[in-house]
């Protein structure tokens, strides 16, 4: 995530929990930066996919059970309001469907602005990962205009290099002789083959 700004907000587009949850566990496995999580998903679920006692969770729910966070605004606001004032680190953020059925896209857009000036000057980034299918055309363009729009390059896996290990073999023709007496010790010595291997010669 080196390519990520402090004190701003970034967009992820939804393709699978699996994903999302494997982009936190890279996180927090690899930086010494704190890592927070709210996500519509129990924790006894995350545990298939993150080490919980390297991410501070929050199940977003209207349980009122240990680790859940009620899906308000306020509550939310005020959760990532009293984390960013310390420390650094990345927030992730899942269930924005889920708050726009609630409370409305305004609503939504509302709390993002106050996120956003949270933010300034804070050593901490956000990270919202949405479905866009659920915004219109408008909606998600005044979405992406306070939350940049993030995209995961993945790097290729280097492909094998086919070698050709075809063997060519190079006679090499003896020289013939202008002498009229032919004796053994004057017939030319027979050179061996060679052997062509990867574009090295090597006598066989």
């Amino acid at each position: 995530m080196e390519d990520l700004d402090v004190g701003r907000l970034y967009s992820l587009k939804y393709e699978s929990q699996d994903k999302f949850l494997a982009i936190v566990d890279k996180f927090s496995q690899e930086s010494d930066k704190h890592a927070m999580l709210v996500s519509r998903s129990p924790q006894r679920r995350l545990l298939e996919h993150i080490d919980l006692d390297k991410v501070e969770s929050y199940w977003m729910t209207t349980y009122d059970v240990l680790g859940a966070i009620q899906p308000s605004l306020e509550a939310l606001e005020d959760l990532i309001t009293i984390r960013v004032s310390y420390h650094e680190g990345v927030i992730f953020f899942e269930g924005v469907e889920r708050l726009v059925a609630l409370n409305g896209f305004s609503e939504l857009m509302t709390m993002v602005m106050k996120i956003k000036d949270i933010l300034h000057r804070r050593q901490w980034i956000v990270i919202f990962t949405i479905n866009e299918e659920v915004f219109d055309e408008i909606q998600l363009a005044k979405w992406h205009k306070e939350v940049n729009p993030w995209t995961i390059v993945e790097k290729q896996a280097l492909t094998n290099i086919d070698i050709d290990t075809t063997v060519n073999i190079v006679s090499i023709a003896p020289s013939t002789s202008t002498s009229a007496s032919v004796t053994s010790d004057s017939l030319p010595k027979m050179k061996p083959p060679i052997l062509m291997l990867n574009g090295i010669a090597r006598l066989s």
